[in-house]
């Protein structure tokens, strides 16, 4: 009897670690990954020759590009040299893909809604650091993904 015992408590205790483990799991994947490194925004400072903007929005159907160079430097220096915040409840509002002569090089989710204020970097699908973006970024932001306030109707059509 006292074996039964005692292979009972050590499965509730084996059952009650790998809970645990999983709930530390799931505060890792929703809080912003550590910094990126100064070292890869210089590189892209450097490298790269465009920029595409896209909207995440459901009701901001809206994406654009730049290859001018002060604007790509424009939207990397909304990159502040602090982790981002980021609680994992708030959907991307945005993206932003860095090209190298036409090929990615790298994309960062942008986060500015609730608690969060964040670049997410990722390179090659995986996300590899985070920035918070600069309150001028953020205006920026929510400038550019803001819903119309009226919809876009045909210019060729007359009213009735």
């Amino acid at each position: 009897m006292s074996r039964i015992t005692y292979l009972f408590l050590l499965m509730m205790i084996a059952f009650s670690c790998k809970e645990g483990s999983k709930s530390s799991n799931k505060s890792a994947a929703n809080s912003a990954p550590e910094m990126i490194s100064q070292d890869i925004i210089t590189e892209l400072t450097k490298t790269v020759t465009s920029i595409d903007l896209i909207s995440l929005k459901k009701n901001v159907n809206v994406s654009m590009s730049f290859d001018n160079p002060q604007a790509v430097q424009y939207v990397l220096s909304f990159a502040q040299d602090e982790k981002g915040e980021f609680d994992g409840t708030c959907p991307a509002d945005g993206r932003v893909v860095f090209l190298q002569n036409g090929e990615n090089s790298y994309d960062a989710e942008v986060y500015f809604s609730g608690n969060c204020n964040s670049y997410i970097w990722i390179k090659n699908g995986q996300r590899i650091g985070s920035s918070k973006i600069s309150p001028e970024g953020i205006d920026f932001f929510k400038n550019f993904l803001k819903p119309n306030a009226k919809p876009l109707t045909d210019s060729t059509q007359t009213p009735h």
